[in-house]
């Protein structure tokens, strides 16, 4: 008897529309309702016609049973890398900052827990420096992440790395993340000089930003970090915002877009924070989905290239180029704390178990830990088999599974639901641009806003 794969999802895109997707293989089927209604009814009486015999050959209908578990295992086997290639050098280079960013997850919690931070010391940035030389080759392109706390509070050990590995890995291309509120003349000129991409956070105009992200004494910081965004502008090294999505913002995230591109923002990243585990609050996931997917909608029209959706959705799903993972720590990052370990991802800074005493001669494809974590994926989780957003999910952050569960393992739900949503609105984006009004590839294309380092 003929069926439908158990990876084949049917989606309502408009009332007399209905796309077949193959979530393994992100192919996309379209069919009138009717005949889609009259498809079901042939796979039901098992009567074969042209739309059957199409379907099969695409491998959207079985006329067999499936072992389907064993086809996951062969696939994951397929997708996954057969090695770890570190692709990714996150440092942070201070636990410092001089903002209490409200929804902060390195350090409000180091503030609270710890009677001392610290910066990074020539002595380890040295460690550092030998470790990504060692987990690195001269040609392969990699990213170097400056990272905090703020990570102009140590500067000096900052322009250290930028010039022994520029020199050293010319084909690795740094990067940071900061506030924006320590940019100077100086420190824009040597941004340039190493052609740094450089992103400043910033979650919307003085009263919403104002809302979240305040100096240690709770003063706002909308001013500081604007005077340091037109010194970057002046010198030509702003490249893209960093707005992180939380209860201060997300019903107002196309009035936000707006507002960047006032401002002369041609890169943007949205960074859904899904729960603020410190404060306790909660968005509903499938409203935030909603409003990010409009304000990346409106990013297209406006000229905006927005990563979150655009780059590491929306492409993968035009492209049918399955997304493995949705976080660089599954396997393609080292991060460095300033206290001298060194791990897979920076947001579990305070565990003895996921992180290591920096080693220069480590190799991070062969040890233990890095292998542990490039093995999550939803590919590998029995849970995600059967889900429509499997191909361009990720997984979520492990981060959060880990507070919510225990265990970086387990399905964060309201990830799912959000996913799921976004999964819905990409179908019908596609289908606008695609199939209906032919406009092609409906997404501004830019440089990655390196979002992934910032989950």
């Amino acid at each position: 008897m003929m069926t439908l794969a158990p990876f084949v999802h049917a989606f309502d895109i408009k009332e007399d529309m209905v796309c077949l997707y193959n979530s393994l293989t992100l192919k996309k089927i379209f069919l009138k309702k009717t005949e889609y209604e009259l498809l079901i009814k042939n796979l039901k009486a098992n009567n074969r016609n042209k739309i059957t015999d199409l379907l099969e050959n695409a491998g959207f209908i079985l006329n067999k049973k499936l072992d389907y578990e064993a086809l996951m295992v062969r696939y994951a086997k397929a997708i996954l890398p057969a090695r770890i290639n570190i692709a990714n050098f996150f440092v942070v280079l201070t636990d410092q900052c001089n903002y209490d960013c409200k929804y902060c997850y390195i350090e409000r919690p180091l503030r609270k827990n710890c009677s001392e931070n610290k910066a990074m010391s020539l002595d380890t940035a040295k460690l550092v420096l030998k470790s990504v030389l060692n987990n690195s080759d001269a040609s392969t392109k990699a990213k170097l992440n400056f990272y905090g706390g703020e990570p102009l509070l140590n500067k000096e050990i900052m322009l250290f790395l930028l010039k022994e590995v520029t020199q050293k890995r010319p084909n690795i291309r740094p990067q940071i993340v900061t506030n924006g509120s320590l940019v100077t003349e100086e420190i824009a000129e040597i941004l340039k000089k190493y052609n740094v991409f450089t992103t400043v956070s910033l979650d919307g105009w003085e009263e919403l930003n104002n809302k979240a992200r305040v100096f240690i004494d709770g003063r706002p910081t909308f001013e500081d970090t604007m005077r340091g965004i037109k010194i970057l502008q002046k010198h030509g090294v702003l490249d893209a915002i960093s707005c992180t999505v939380s209860v201060h913002n997300y019903n107002r995230l196309v009035e936000v877009i707006e507002f960047f591109k006032d401002m002369g923002i041609r890169n943007v990243g949205m960074n859904y924070l899904i729960r603020d585990t410190l404060s306790g609050s909660t968005l509903d996931p499938e409203v935030v989905a909603e409003n990010m997917f409009d304000a990346f909608l409106r990013a297209n029209e406006i000229g905006i290239f927005e990563g979150t959706i655009g780059d590491k959705r929306a492409k993968h799903l035009w492209l049918e180029k399955p997304r493995r993972t949705d976080c660089t720590g599954c396997g393609t990052q080292i991060y460095y704390s300033p206290k001298g370990l060194m791990g897979p991802c920076q947001a579990f800074h305070w565990s003895k178990d996921e992180q290591v005493p920096i080693d220069p001669d480590l190799k991070a494809s062969n040890h233990p830990l890095w292998q542990k974590w490039a093995k999550r994926t939803p590919y590998n989780l029995k849970e995600c088999f059967n889900c429509e957003a499997l191909g361009v999910c990720g997984g979520g952050c492990p981060y959060n599974s880990y507070v919510l569960y225990g265990d970086m393992n387990k399905l964060d739900d309201d990830y799912c639901k959000f996913m799921k949503r976004i999964m819905r609105r990409l179908l019908q984006y596609y289908y606008d641009a695609e199939i209906k009004n032919k406009t092609g590839f409906g997404i501004q294309q830019g440089p990655s806003a390196s979002q992934d380092s910032l989950c």
